[in-house]
């Protein structure tokens, strides 16, 4: 019984010291509420003064934050990562996705502390800022639609929600292996996004941090649904090109993430800015940037748009191998010098997992694996578009930019590429349907041969008098 009491008053005291401890940090701890930014950062940087100067439109996606439901939508977390915190709710009877930017802390208080914290703070509001104008000037069923911000007291981005996740989820978590239908339409969505973004404006929209982790389905892929019900897909996808599956659910890919974008010719975008807004070890490790950044970004010189057109290849690359870029060739730290000197994952360019219809064959490279099975001709026409998307990611991630194509160019390889190999489909699919025609007419010549035998006297099948 003493042993008891003796535990109880150690067990005692150690919550309530641990308690004061917390209470303590908690108390030194500086809340960051609008006037503590400003006093560190200036007024000048303040998100809701600068938005306040911003045009008409930009104005009236102000909303109250109040207006989301339920109140307790902050509970509702689905997803986290360095910028912040996202959350489910609904906006006005829609459901939408809440991305809450969290504002940088600090116990130092050195003044190197206090400096290295104010232009942390000032760029995570500079990337508010430009992420609010970009959401509010952009209109594109391939660009994530921002349905509204608040900057004060927190910083709150209001977006559509996009049920199906990003692309690198899908890929690396849930497993998904696109057929070839689906790598095409992904990539055509994505370049018609990156088409609008570097040639609607005055000056191209540089997104500059491209990559799968910021590339969302709106809903979760035909293939890997099909997969989940026990449904085998064939290799056409989960549709012809473009259209709506045969699960009843579309691929359709949006670009997400504008806080790094800027608009801005290729004259006045230098390395050296970008070392000032960021730095080094943020910059190049951010979640695995370094894996889709162009070489001229790595090389610190300067740069334009084309860089946005690098990180593509390495998008799509990542979306034919199901692999992240540069997988197997060493670590992330590795990456920057072998992309420098002109080196590409070309082995995990021809690289192809197996997919569900294709139990009996192990994952090798495309060209070397066989085209088997009940529909050969169809596979055929399916490892042709995969060649084709291949050329165009070798196009994409020249080491020169200048010899790179341009966006509206890759949309019309995409589009020639969608057009030749949607009437492949369509043949095939005309061919089976005549070999199903035949089928059913032999099926019945053979039964009225078999009544006949029985002496039965049945009405020859219509075709065979």
């Amino acid at each position: 019984m003493l042993y008891v009491c003796v535990l109880a008053v150690v067990l005692l005291v150690f919550c309530i010291g641990a308690a004061i401890v917390r209470c303590v940090n908690k108390r030194r701890r500086p809340r960051w509420g609008n006037e503590m930014r400003e006093s560190l950062i200036g007024a000048d940087y303040m998100p809701s003064r600068v938005l306040r100067e911003r045009k008409a439109d930009e104005r009236s996606k102000k909303i109250n934050p109040a207006e989301l439901r339920p109140k307790e939508w902050e509970r509702q977390v689905i997803g986290k990562g360095s910028f912040g915190m996202v959350y489910k709710a609904e906006f006005r009877g829609q459901p939408v996705a809440v991305k809450e930017v969290i504002v940088p802390n600090s116990h130092s208080k050195t003044e190197p502390g206090q400096s290295i914290l104010r232009a942390k703070i000032r760029r995570v509001s500079t990337n508010f800022v430009d992420e609010v104008e970009m959401g509010c000037s952009c209109r594109h069923e391939n660009l994530v639609t921002m349905l509204g911000y608040s900057a004060a007291p927190r910083m709150l981005l209001i977006i559509e929600m996009m049920t199906g996740g990003s692309i690198f989820d899908q890929l690396h978590h849930s497993k998904w292996q696109p057929s070839p239908a689906e790598c095409l339409k992904a990539a055509f969505d994505v370049a018609q996004g990156m088409e609008y973004l570097h040639t609607h404006f005055e000056l191209p929209v540089i997104h500059r941090d491209l990559k799968s982790a910021n590339l969302l389905l709106l809903q979760p892929p035909a293939s890997l649904a099909s997969r989940s019900s026990g449904r085998v897909q064939s290799l056409s996808g989960a549709a012809t090109l473009g259209s709506p599956g045969a699960e009843g659910l579309t691929l359709l890919v949006k670009i997400s993430d504008f806080g790094m974008s800027r608009t801005k010719s290729a004259k006045e975008i230098e390395q050296d800015e970008v070392d000032e807004e960021t730095p080094e070890t943020d910059y190049m490790t951010h979640c695995g940037t370094t894996l889709w950044m162009a070489p001229e970004i790595l090389r610190r010189e300067k740069y334009n748009e084309m860089v946005d057109v690098y990180a593509y290849a390495m998008c799509l690359l990542e979306l034919l191998s199901c692999r992240l870029p540069w997988h197997g060739k060493g670590g992330t730290a590795e990456v920057p010098a072998k992309v420098v000197s002109g080196e590409r994952p070309d082995e995990q360019l021809k690289f192809r997992p197996a997919s569900p219809s294709q139990g009996a064959h192990a994952a090798t490279p495309a060209r070397e694996r066989t085209t088997g099975g009940p529909s050969p001709s169809l596979e055929a026409v399916g490892e042709q578009v995969l060649d084709s998307l291949r050329e165009v990611v070798k196009k994409a991630w020249a080491q020169d930019s200048t010899q790179r194509d341009r966006f509206p160019a890759i949309v019309c390889e995409l589009e020639r590429i969608q057009t030749q190999y949607q009437a492949a489909f369509e043949k095939h699919r005309r061919t089976q349907q005549v070999s199903q025609v035949l089928l059913e007419a032999k099926s019945d010549k053979e039964l009225w041969q078999q009544r006949m035998k029985e002496g039965s006297s049945p009405k020859m099948p219509g075709g065979w008098e």
